[in-house]
This record gives C-alpha cells, sequence and structure tokens, in this order.
C-alpha cells in the first residue's frame, strides 16, 4: 500500500480515523494512544473524541469496581441480619416466617459471593 499523499512512496500505516495510507512526512503519531493519524482536521476530531471517550469509560470502571466492594459488603451484612432474625423467629415463634427469612438470608449470601466473584474479574487499572 502507498501514501495517499505522495504515491510513490510505501506507506507506514494507515489513519484510525479515514483508513488510509501514511508515509512519514504525512503521519502524526498519539504518543498516549498509540494511533496513527493523517494532517486532516477531521481525523484529528475523530482521534480527540475516541480518546474522551476512553478516558470516561476508564472513569466509569473505577466508579464500578468501587460499586462491587459495596455491594459484597451490603449483601453479605444483610445475609447475617436475615439469618439472625430467621433464627430468633425459629425459636420464638410457631408462624412459619423463619423458612422465608432463612431463604433471604441464603439469596444475600449468594448474591455477595457473587458480587465478589465479579468484582475480582475487573483488570486492574
Amino acid at each position: 500500500m502507498n501514501c495517499f499523499v505522495h504515491r510513490h512512496e510505501t506507506s507506514l500505516g494507515i489513519c484510525c480515523a479515514c483508513g488510509k495510507g501514511l508515509c512519514e512526512q504525512c503521519t502524526y503519531e498519539y504518543k498516549e494512544m498509540n494511533v496513527l493519524s493523517c494532517q486532516a482536521s477531521k481525523c484529528h476530531e475523530h482521534i480527540q473524541s475516541r480518546h474522551q471517550l476512553v478516558l470516561e469509560a476508564k472513569r466509569i470502571n473505577a466508579i464500578v469496581k468501587k460499586d462491587y466492594a459495596f455491594r459484597v459488603v451490603l449483601n453479605l451484612f444483610l445475609a447475617f441480619l436475615f439469618a439472625v432474625f430467621s433464627v430468633f423467629y425459629y425459636v420464638t415463634s410457631s408462624e412459619g416466617f423463619a423458612p422465608s427469612l432463612a431463604t433471604f438470608s441464603l439469596i444475600f449470601f449468594i448474591s455477595g459471593i457473587k458480587s465478589g466473584m465479579n468484582a475480582k474479574k475487573w483488570p486492574k487499572t
């Protein structure tokens, strides 16, 4: 593939915005993003907007990871709380309310464990 502007030059890469072949003279390299671009302003704008999206996604991922830690603690706390109430109602009452509380306790416990497993799947940033 040859350069889009200099047809006699072999291209070093392609513009990630428009896909045109680029030689060394026509290439603009974004070091922080590890991409190549041609000199067109619309391509620069396109790459900058993509970079902003990547930064926003990293920010949101950091918030979500913190949210997973909170979910784990909250679910395990609620599992413990429902287990205590289930034992309390089993000992003090004969109305049959204890099995449903124990079921809620089990659901929260499983949810807490699952949230913890999901939190470990996130890549470190």
